[in-house]
């Protein structure tokens, strides 16, 4: 294919060509963000159509060689599990916009900047197949969201909030950088195709030692107890855009990882560390759910809604069948919908009761 007929191409770089845009444009940023918001999706529905789900590899496939030397290649492709991701992002992008029309009154460039910048980054993390640009990538999305929490956020606990969301998940994932540089010392490649065929040749307790690295970044992320504390203040506290944004999209980073990653790079440690998943998985669900019924705050109540709902998906990601992947999919995609909707709903809501 054609570099510059290739939809994941312009995916890439239709958000930051919006971004240079809103920098230096004196327009409207909110008309300016909404159009690009929606160019962006209507690409990302041409990976749909032409996807061939007949074929099992990564597909629209481009890279570029970026350290030689060091074998560093900054590689993109869609298969059948990103594909879908990439998709409910571009979609959700337009709708944080649209909530925020009215509710966003101050630096209202910056807060559209920050929209798509998280949006070019989250595609990259969905698509990109080196293992250390996707830790790049993944850690990246901290600081837009960091801020878009501490300065857009709605209530007086804002910067308390956005600091418990950026330590927790920046804090999980330094095991693994560490693990991505081991990785990278024994095999000396951090390119996907080559991980899966060397990895799983390893020594069992080097892959237990990794899994576990990779384990608790990707477990803060989803969230799994105990590592769920950032997530309910940060919903709470965060403007309605960055509520969508971290039910609908941020919070299935942590499932993408565990499929992409955690499961095909250390298949004999994740049969190892099947029943510890399983009772964490458990009790996630189970505390989640009861604290759900005792919340009076109906933000609060979405988000530990949503730790309840992701853990279902750990749950079905460590069955390790094909069957259970599929429905985890399906799972991350409708949860990311219908949070999304409620919180939409929520706004809504709101804006009824403040005219009656």
């Amino acid at each position: 294919m054609n570099m510059f007929l290739n939809p994941l191409i312009w995916l890439m770089a239709l958000p930051l060509v919006g971004i240079v845009h809103l920098v230096f444009s004196k327009g409207d940023p909110r008309v300016l963000a909404l159009k690009y918001a929606n160019s962006i999706y209507l690409v990302s529905l041409l990976l749909w159509v032409g996807f061939d789900y007949l074929n099992n590899g990564f597909q629209f496939m481009v890279g570029v060689s970026l350290a030689p030397l060091l074998n560093i290649s900054y590689i993109l492709g869609v298969d059948g599990i990103s594909l879908w991701l990439i998709i409910l992002s571009a979609f959700l992008i337009p709708f944080c916009i649209l909530v925020s029309w009215q509710s966003i009154d101050y630096r209202i460039k910056e807060f559209y900047i920050l929209l798509l910048l998280i949006e070019f980054l989250l595609f990259n993390v969905f698509s990109v197949l080196d293992i250390f640009w996707f830790y790049a990538f993944f850690e990246g999305i901290l600081l837009p969201m960091f801020i878009l929490i501490g300065v857009y956020g709605t209530r007086e606990r804002k910067i308390q909030a956005a600091y418990k969301f950026f330590l927790y998940t920046l804090g999980g994932s330094v095991l693994m950088l560490v693990a991505i540089f081991d990785i990278y010392s024994m095999s000396g490649s951090t390119l996907y195709f080559v991980l899966v065929e060397t990895c799983p040749t390893y020594k069992l307790i080097f892959q237990l030692i990794m899994w576990l690295c990779f384990f608790l970044s990707f477990a803060v992320k989803m969230p799994m107890i105990p590592f769920h504390l950032w997530l309910p203040e940060a919903h709470v506290e965060a403007p309605t855009a960055g509520s969508v944004l971290l039910a609908g999209i941020l919070l299935k980073m942590g499932g993408y990882g565990i499929m992409r990653w955690l499961l095909p790079l250390f298949p004999d440690a994740t049969l190892f560390f099947i029943p510890f998943a399983y009772t964490i998985g458990l009790i996630s669900i189970l505390y989640a759910s009861f604290t759900t019924l005792r919340q009076i705050d109906l933000k609060k109540i979405i988000a530990y809604a949503s730790v309840a709902h992701m853990n279902y998906v750990t749950l079905g990601l460590f069955s390790y069948n094909f069957q259970a992947l599929e429905g985890c999919i399906v799972l991350m995609l409708s949860h990311g919908l219908v949070s999304s909707g409620l919180f939409m709903c929520l706004v809504f809501f709101m804006i009824v009761i403040k005219r009656g």
